[in-house]
């Protein structure tokens, strides 16, 4: 605490541990997958243009076929929306294993953690790392990565010492390798031009003039993004596709939320002082459920020019 703190008798400290006890204790799991359930079930409700003057309904009216185009685009609109929960509930749970009660607030960590201080530990976790700055020694020894995770989730290098099933650390590995590309969900969060359908296919034409595809088409999000440096007069561009796959996302969410929820309860027992609490970590989730993705960087000038 500052002296200045200290004067004024302002517990600030305190205030922080209060407020990171209570996120613990009102903070809900499965939001994310409440919301995507209800996004992706939803029902449109009826539309109207109504001319104010004399209160007839104007049934062929140009705004009526754009309205109704929107309508007729919504499964599309909905997917998309569901893998942006899906990001954002995975990257709850990141900012979750690198906080800690007492000691580093989620607060302090989901305004610190930005930009490569969070992204780079998550490409380690996606492959199965401990990220570099956060390896943890324990009775001497640094620990396994499975370990890390146990410790960073639970307290504890062995709680899951004894759970046989292996595809919780997959569980984590793969949401790790979600949120570590952000093309997507950047797209989302910026208002980028997206499209949905085929991405770009290339192809090349061999000796004989016949064309042989470099890639297998994939079908989702497309999206541009483009990239310049003024001072090397360099630029690039790159269209992106991502395959969206919603009822595997909204079981992936579920599962992230049980793990979270979890996380929370053994950081709730912490809290209150009790030795024993009963959990549910997730299993029989979709396995292998790694996203779709295909890139293509065209790179349109060059530092000599």
């Amino acid at each position: 605490m500052t002296k200045e703190a200290e004067t004024f008798g302002f517990p600030v400290f305190q205030m922080i541990d209060q407020m990171d006890v209570q996120f613990y204790r009102e903070f809900d799991p499965f939001y994310f997958w409440t919301v995507a359930e209800c996004v992706h079930s939803a029902k449109h409700a009826s539309i109207r243009v109504v001319d104010t003057g004399t209160s007839e309904i104007l049934s062929d009216h140009a705004l009526m076929k754009r309205l109704e185009r929107s309508r007729e685009n919504y499964v599309n609109y909905s997917s998309y929306l569901v893998r942006a929960l899906r990001y954002f509930c995975s990257e709850t749970l990141m900012l979750l294993l690198f906080s800690e009660v007492g000691k580093n607030p989620f607060a302090r960590v989901a305004s610190v953690m930005r930009g490569d201080r969070l992204i780079d530990p998550i490409r380690s976790i996606a492959q199965g790392e401990i990220p570099k700055e956060h390896t943890v020694h324990f009775g001497g020894e640094i620990l396994s990565f499975e370990e890390w995770i146990s410790f960073r989730a639970f307290g504890s290098p062995d709680y899951l010492k004894n759970y046989s099933d292996t595809s919780l650390f997959e569980l984590v590995k793969e949401e790790a390798v979600l949120v570590s590309e952000r093309g997507a969900i950047n797209a989302f969060k910026h208002g980028k031009a997206v499209s949905f359908g085929s991405g770009l296919s290339l192809s090349i034409a061999d000796h004989e003039g016949d064309y042989q595809a470099l890639n297998d088409n994939i079908d989702g999000l497309n999206w541009v993004d483009w990239f310049e440096d003024r001072k090397k007069k360099l630029f690039s561009i790159s269209f992106n596709t991502e395959a969206l796959v919603p009822e595997m996302d909204k079981k992936r969410i579920f599962a992230t939320g049980l793990l979270m929820d979890a996380i929370v309860e053994v950081c709730k027992a912490k809290i209150s002082g009790e030795d024993n609490v009963t959990v549910q970590l997730p299993c029989e989730f979709p396995q292998d459920s790694a996203v779709k993705r295909q890139k293509f960087k065209f790179s349109l000038g060059s530092k000599d020019k």
